[in-house]
């Protein structure tokens, strides 16, 4: 009886003890969500992209798990990023025959129009005129058209020679090197890229000489979502 009782006992064990090293098993499903080597913060923007921070010299990357397509609004119409391949995010207009998309940006409307199949070009809306205010809450900036494809940047009034404008990202000042223009330039100087993005896309301005910068689209490595406010303002 007594070897009877200590086997049961001893079976007890065994089993609570196997119950007790049974793993648990976690499903992740929609939401990634993960930390690796607390290199990755995870932010919302509320448009079905989740932004992951990193510990490189490019803070933000975005990237999208199971769909290849989020539908963001600017407010002014449905914009369409599709993912193409596994590291850009390009900007296409919602309805694939139309060549042009309205976006008002609360001091004017403007064109954008796609030129090619990743890329939105930014026209004037009415030809004859001229200029278009626009104001990007650090200070008043005119923009004349210079040709038909391109919007030069100018300061409002004569006497400022210095717009501060944040992007959210560091900050840029605008200094009026000649009477017709405003070159930027970032504020640190080891800095040499600043991203802006216009709602449709994302742009690296690099620069190049000391008072020019140029325009250029992501390149490939960099995963990169936008939210823009539609004045100038861009979160990443």
């Amino acid at each position: 009886m007594l070897f009877r009782s200590s086997i049961i006992l001893a079976l007890a064990a065994f089993l609570a003890g196997q119950g007790f090293a049974a793993p648990i098993t976690v499903l992740v499903t929609d939401l990634t969500a993960r930390q690796i080597d607390e290199e990755i913060a995870v932010k919302s923007d509320g448009n079905g992209v989740v932004q992951y921070r990193r510990n490189e010299e490019s803070p933000i990357v975005a990237r999208q798990i199971n769909e290849e397509i989020a539908v963001k609004s600017d407010g002014n119409g449905i914009v369409q990023y599709r993912r193409d391949f596994k590291n850009r995010l390009d900007a296409r207009q919602t309805p694939p025959p139309a060549e042009l998309a309205v976006k008002s940006d609360g001091n004017g409307v403007v064109l954008y129009r796609r030129e090619e199949e990743t890329e939105l070009v930014s026209r004037q809306t009415p030809p004859p005129a001229e200029l278009a205010v626009k104001s990007d809450g650090n200070g008043i900036v005119l923009y004349r058209r210079e040709d038909e494809s391109d919007l030069v940047s100018r300061q409002t009034p004569p006497p400022a020679e210095v717009a501060t404008k944040s992007d959210g990202n560091g900050i840029t000042l605008y200094r009026r090197e000649e009477e017709s223009g405003l070159v930027s330039r970032q504020t640190p100087p080891p800095a040499e890229l600043a991203v802006k993005s216009d709602g449709n896309g994302v742009v690296l301005y690099r620069r190049e000489e000391e008072v020019d910068l140029i325009s250029r689209q992501t390149p490939p490595p960099a995963e990169v979502a936008t939210k823009s406010d539609g004045n100038g303002i861009t979160l990443y």
